[in-house]
């Protein structure tokens, strides 16, 4: 992780790289993702164009998605350092 995956206060930051193509096959709206996972819609807005996070954020959003895909998901495959999903959003452009 390099000095530019932090927030000012020294938290480091994540994505959801597959975000919203995990909530549209769980079944959810933005509205039902945010109220399980305890967030803003916003936030699912957010995260959904690949926007960083913090760590905790990052964990509850996970954390909704694995319950609603049966806890089929792992923390390691779909949570990502913001470097690393820059790098994904770059490769797609």
């Amino acid at each position: 992780m390099t000095e530019t995956d932090e927030l000012p206060n020294g938290q480091a930051i994540y994505c959801i790289l597959r975000c919203r193509t995990l909530r549209e096959l769980a079944g959810m709206s933005m509205n039902a993702l945010a109220a399980s996972a305890k967030v803003d819609r916003g936030t699912v807005s957010k995260m959904e164009r690949r926007h960083p996070v913090t760590g905790a954020i990052a964990g509850r959003v996970f954390n909704a998605l694995n319950v609603a895909h049966r806890s089929t998901l792992t923390y390691e495959d779909e949570v990502s350092t913001s470097y690393e999903a820059r790098e994904a959003k770059n490769k797609t452009r």
